[in-house]
């Protein structure tokens, strides 16, 4: 199927130029104009009614009166509970439906890749939301000829489809240079290392790119996380880092087992502050806007659909989300 990639490629002018064509902007000069319908004309490019209908409504904020359907699919059942999961696809239903869409919500392995393939071509779904998955997905079996896709994060390494994902590096940034400002300059990082994989390593290579930018007035370490439990276990409380930067344990399993208190005997703030919502404490840190990020998948996935990208993609493109700093009771610099 033609793309817009293709049509710029032969009229030898940008995607944007031939998007700006087919939403017939006034800016856009008559002989560029030509040259592009010209090499549409020539490739055989068929618009689709359905989603130019749908971005007009998109940039003119009005919502579809008709009710169109996307997939969202799970490649592995036992996902569905988990809490940035769920926030991911809440926020995607919501913004689908203010955009006149409906989302069908279906599990790989629950099915057959094929017997899930036939149920969206037989249904008129091109549109498919990859959710993520806990454990790394090497190859899903599914083939999306046919299909615009986005998938979240890193867990899906093949294929290599278009995705979205929370900025990472810049979130963590963002965290240190709060604390840094908050007066803070000793300070522990601890992560397994199977999920810094699954993040591209975006909080580790920003915390080690800090840690060196301010060794001279800073001690910013990262560990592992039994190095941590080690460190807390026999470092003295007038010895303990002034604030423990962490996701993967829970603040009673990093003070109960040896008789410490947040913040009273070290900080706690965490990169992830939708995690812990159960937990009975406001806790300081970075909200990623997980149903933010579900939201602006789905706009991702209908310029896709726009520009008929369908299939996996020769060069994937990913959208960084920016989370935001919120306060809590876990930061008090001691």
């Amino acid at each position: 199927m033609v793309s817009y990639k293709d049509i710029a490629r032969e009229a030898g002018v940008s995607e944007m130029t031939v998007s700006r064509v087919f939403r017939n902007e006034a800016k856009v000069r008559s002989e560029t104009r030509q040259k592009v319908m010209a090499a549409a004309e020539k490739l055989g490019y068929r618009r689709n009614p359905l989603v130019d209908t749908l971005m007009r409504q998109v940039r003119n904020k009005r919502v579809l009166t008709d009710v169109h359907h996307l997939a969202w699919v799970y490649p592995e059942p036992g996902n569905t509970s988990r809490t940035v999961f769920a926030q991911y696809l809440t926020g995607a239903q919501q913004r689908a439906k203010e955009l006149g869409f409906s989302i069908d919500v279906f599990t790989l392995g629950e099915m057959p890749p094929k017997r899930l393939r036939d149920i969206l071509l037989a249904r008129g779904i091109s549109g498919i939301l990859l959710g993520p998955t806990y454990n790394d997905v090497i190859d899903l079996g599914f083939d999306f000829t046919g299909f615009a896709a986005v998938t979240f994060g890193y867990s899906i390494r093949s294929p290599n489809l278009n995705r979205i994902t929370s900025h990472h590096t810049k979130n963590q940034f963002m965290l240190l240079n709060r604390l840094r400002d908050m007066g803070f300059r000793d300070i522990i990082y601890a992560s397994p290392y199977w999920h810094e994989e699954r993040i591209n390593f975006g909080w580790l290579a920003s915390t080690l790119a800090f840690a060196k930018k301010h060794e001279r007035d800073m001690r910013v370490r990262c560990m592992i996380l039994d190095e941590l439990k080690d460190l807390l276990a026999c470092t003295p409380k007038a010895h303990l880092p002034q604030v423990v930067i962490c996701d993967r344990l829970k603040i009673d399993e990093l003070t109960v087992p040896y008789g410490l208190r947040v913040p009273d005997d070290f900080s706690y703030v965490t990169p992830t502050v939708e995690l812990t919502t159960k937990l009975g404490v406001e806790v300081a840190g970075i909200d990623q806007c997980s149903k933010k990020i579900g939201a602006r998948a789905v706009e991702f996935l209908t310029e896709l659909l726009a520009m008929n990208r369908f299939g996996v993609p020769e060069n994937p493109s990913a959208i960084l989300v920016e989370g935001t700093w919120r306060e809590g009771e876990t930061l008090r610099l001691r």
